[in-house]
């Protein structure tokens, strides 16, 4: 049986009014109190640090954004145009050298403050180039993005809790796809599977709204060389499971909710039976 055939696709189905388009900067906007796949894997690793940073006795720090994994989305997703008027490539020339100058000189830096846009250090960009090179080059990557609109941010009533999912890019036809930016395709299989519980959640939300059971395909590329693009995509069987998984994480979270009881993980006595 061919992907296509698992991943059924009613294509007689009117358009729904489920998504919200990206907005002009790349990013699809959000809204901070809905229960999304990030929030839920953190309630499953830590109840109270989640609850904590809920009632705002934790700062929750936005992590630290690489500007190559950025820029190399925005340019796959969104195209040479929003790249453009995002980004600006360059920097200044070390006159001893005649060189663009280091990334991390005062120099650059410097100059990065005067730009009105994002910046991108030559080698930087010629890496983000060769990324965007990769995807265009792989038959099955480029098909994928052929047709499809990039970041949605899509939401719904799920497994009793107001869910909401970002999507790096949907394909009417095909499905779900999202980009993995990773060192080595070598470790590929893994790559999937520490990324399946989230997308998962995501998927769930996308076929909830829709009344579909579409694809969910990963594009991965490596940010060294060869830059090697890879693609892999979850059985129906793979996405049920951990679709399972985690309405019952779901389900915890709601009842912690409930009786107001966040527990941390080490209420019992932890057995050693070995030491190093």
């Amino acid at each position: 049986m061919s992907i296509m055939q698992l991943f059924g696709r009613n294509k007689n189905k009117k358009p729904h009014n489920y998504s919200i388009p990206a907005a002009q900067s790349g990013e699809a906007e959000t809204n901070g109190s809905s229960l999304t796949s990030a929030k839920l894997a953190e309630f499953n690793s830590n109840p109270l640090l989640f609850r904590h940073k809920e009632l705002g006795l934790v700062p929750d720090l936005p992590e630290k954004q690489d500007d190559v994994v950025c820029a190399t989305r925005m340019l796959i997703l969104q195209g040479r145009e929003v790249f453009a008027r995002t980004y600006v490539v360059g920097g200044p020339i070390d006159k001893s050298t005649g060189k663009p100058c280091s990334k991390y000189s005062c120099k650059f830096e410097d100059w990065a403050k005067a730009q009105d846009k994002s910046v991108l250090h030559d080698d930087d960009a010629a890496v983000v180039e060769k990324m965007a090179a990769s995807v265009r080059a792989h038959t099955h990557a480029s098909a994928l993005l052929s047709r499809g609109e990039p970041n949605k941010v899509v939401r719904c009533l799920h497994a009793d809790a107001d869910c909401e999912a970002s999507l790096d890019w949907v394909n009417p036809e095909r499905g779900i796809v999202a980009i993995d930016v990773c060192h080595s395709l070598d470790m590929l299989k893994w790559h999937a599977q520490r990324m399946g519980r989230g997308l998962a959640f995501d998927h769930a939300i996308y076929a909830s709204l829709t009344g579909d059971i579409p694809g969910m395909y990963i594009i991965s590329i490596e940010r060294v060389e060869p830059f090697r693009c890879g693609v892999s995509v979850f059985t129906p069987q793979a996405l049920a499971t951990a679709s399972k998984r985690n309405e019952e994480d779901i389900t915890r979270l709601i009842r912690c909710r409930q009786s107001n009881t966040w527990l941390t993980g080490y209420e019992n006595i932890l057995s050693i039976d070995s030491i190093d």
